[in-house]
């Protein structure tokens, strides 16, 4: 930032020093201040658009016919993909455990009373929790929820149910038929125990959770620069952003314009896709992206009064 400045600032000193013309160096001021003016905007839409939730996993409760065992692994499970997702700060659970074991040894209130959520989020310096609950386990199926908590309000803000049930209920089609082909003789491999412990196995629980984390928490990255153009249209653009935020070569990105409109004292955003990038090379943390789609629109719509971004497609 500060190397870009210098470089205007002397392009204007040289254009002085060579006795350009008063309205030459007025003109080259108004360029220099304007180029800042960009720059600076784009890197603090990128600290705002880049700051990531801290987030904590609690472990899961469970029900009678569920062992804690089973429990923390699935629990476990849902910690793995928020980590994977680089979209959060994950609190790891060996920095919490321990205040929620002096809660639980002192019966405090804000850890035996389930609606305290956002005051246990405060404890531990999360702003969102995820937390829930495990139905059954292991031989008897999967089945479990959880849902992510905002601490500042202490409101739910997405949830999800993940069970194996329609996977288990495939498999027991399955046996019933092998044995009607082999008079019987599959039994062993096809009763109802067995059947769900294949249901368990095919039930992709990072698959499900990564794709829930997908819709409900896109990427953003703010655009920094058009880099080419042809005509009036866009067609390569820098973005910040690069691996540790998870980008990598032919991903795909939609150009969000966002808006917001005040009615009442409530604030509305209003986000309209604009365009369409897919990443071409990361270079540390910005990345150069070919637009396919929108090139006019970008063009249009970057400019400092518009907040114009990146973000990853939801599928």
């Amino acid at each position: 930032m500060a190397s870009f400045t210098h470089i205007l600032f002397m392009s204007v000193l040289d254009g002085i020093g060579s006795k350009t013309s008063l309205h030459s160096v007025q003109k080259s001021l108004i360029f220099m201040l304007l180029a800042v003016f960009f720059v600076t905007n784009a890197y603090s839409q990128s600290d705002e658009l880049n700051t990531k939730p801290t987030i904590a996993i609690l472990p899961f409760q469970y029900s009678s016919n569920v062992s804690r065992a089973d429990a923390d692994a699935l629990s476990q499970k849902v910690e793995s993909a928020f980590i994977k997702s680089k979209r959060f700060v994950v609190i790891e659970r060996t920095n919490f455990e321990q205040i929620f074991k002096e809660l639980e040894s002192q019966k405090n209130e804000v850890y035996l009373n389930s609606t305290k959520l956002a005051q246990q989020g405060e404890l531990i310096g999360a702003t969102q929790l995820v937390v829930g609950t495990v139905s059954s386990a292991g031989n008897s199926g999967t089945t479990f929820s959880f849902k992510v908590v905002d601490v500042s309000t202490g409101e739910t803000k997405d949830s999800k149910s993940i069970s194996d049930y329609s996977n288990r209920k495939a498999a027991g089609i399955f046996g019933k038929t092998l044995d009607v082909v082999t008079g019987g003789k599959t039994s062993i491999y096809t009763s109802e125990s067995t059947m769900n412990v294949v249901g368990g196995a095919t039930l992709n629980i990072d698959k499900i959770v990564m794709d829930f984390i997908n819709g409900n928490y896109p990427l953003t990255f703010s655009l920094v620069e058009i880099t080419k153009f042809k005509g009036e249209d866009a067609i390569e653009v820098m973005i910040a952003g690069g691996k540790s935020e998870g980008l990598s070569s032919s991903i795909s990105l939609e150009v969000i314009n966002e808006t917001t409109k005040t009615i009442g004292t409530k604030q509305l955003r209003r986000k309209t896709s604009i365009g369409k990038l897919k990443v071409e090379k990361v270079e540390g943390d910005l990345t150069i992206c070919k637009v396919t789609n929108g090139g006019k629109e970008i063009k249009e719509f970057f400019n400092p009064s518009n907040k114009v971004y990146a973000s990853t497609i939801n599928k």
